[in-house]
């Protein structure tokens, strides 16, 4: 359960459990933090109050009260709701500094 399916070194149960919590995310709706070479994403504000290092989308470990509100809005709205504009997606208005 725990194989990296890429080739790499297996996950331990702390890693597994981190990276199923983001993906989770994506299912309740919200895309990622970080940044992407294979689309040209930026990644969310880095160091910023409203994106925190640790957070879940940045596939760390921290639950932000944001991330909470963006997947509130993702199920009010039915869209996705990002951390930063980018291509034809739009920085969603729930994400503040706290």
């Amino acid at each position: 359960m725990y194989k990296n399916y890429d080739g790499g070194t297996d996950y331990s149960q702390r890693s597994y459990a981190k990276v199923s919590a983001h993906e989770f995310g994506h299912v309740l709706g919200i895309g990622d933090a970080y940044p992407s070479k294979e689309d040209n994403r930026p990644g969310a504000g880095h160091g910023f109050d409203e994106t925190p290092h640790n957070m879940l989308m940045r596939n760390n470990s921290v639950l932000t009260s944001n991330e909470v509100e963006m997947v509130w809005e993702a199920w009010k709205t039915n869209e996705w709701q990002y951390f930063q504009t980018y291509k034809n997606y739009i920085k969603t208005e729930v994400i503040r500094s706290y």
